[in-house]
């Protein structure tokens, strides 16, 4: 019977990675035993891996595809308990920024696309 892992537990995290990057290939990423980190993702257990090797299995998890769910956890429960309010008006900025970095590179990429068409389209001229 499988183990419900907890919303924001690091137990989650470690499955989630091992899901997606595999035990042993994980394993080696964290300098941890297969053994350690299937004790880690046991829900019933307290265990938990190192930071280091959280880190290593979030770069790992990151290069498969998966995100970084260690630090995805860390970050849900810092804000949790408060330790990282307060930066609502850096947030909306950056988001803000991000958002505007975001048009410019669609409209770069779109505009690429049309100079290579068979029939190159400038600045939505045809040539």
């Amino acid at each position: 019977m499988p183990y419900i892992r907890p919303d924001n537990s690091f137990a989650a995290a470690t499955t989630q990675a091992l899901n997606a990057v595999g035990g042993e290939i994980l394993s080696d990423a964290c300098g941890v035993s297969f053994s350690r980190l299937r004790q880690c993702a046991n829900p019933m257990r307290r265990d938990v891996i190192s930071l280091q090797a959280a880190l290593d299995a979030d770069i790992a998890s990151a290069r498969a595809g998966a995100g970084c769910p260690h630090f995805e956890v860390y970050a849900a429960r810092l804000h949790d308990a408060g330790a990282i309010t307060g930066f609502a008006d850096e947030r909306a900025g950056l988001r803000a920024l991000i958002k505007s970095i975001a048009t410019l590179l669609r409209e770069c990429a779109d505009r690429m696309t049309a100079a290579i068409e068979p029939k190159p389209r400038l600045c939505g001229v045809a040539a």
